[in-house]
């Protein structure tokens, strides 16, 4: 799962994001905090169809290489659209 977690982390800031995205590799469990709020989460869900819980957690046993792109590549979305 940590190889999951550094993948969504390399991949996110290889799309230009300015986020500091170590949190996702400094947590361990099924479920990492993203720090996204709740206009983001909702952005996410709705728009991009990629569910976190409300709190901005996401859980990242859900990911795999046929979705690690589409994931970072909304999330990087998530933060840079005006929303």
């Amino acid at each position: 799962m940590y190889a999951d977690q550094r993948a969504v982390e390399r991949k996110a800031e290889a799309s230009g994001s300015s986020r500091l995205w170590d949190r996702l590799t400094q947590q361990s469990g099924l479920y990492c905090n993203t720090g996204l709020n709740q206009d983001q989460v909702e952005f996410l869900s709705q728009r991009r169809h990629v569910y976190l819980l409300p709190s901005g957690c996401l859980n990242v046993s859900a990911i795999n290489g046929r979705n690690l792109d589409y994931i970072a590549e909304s999330i990087h979305r998530a933060l840079t659209t005006s929303l």
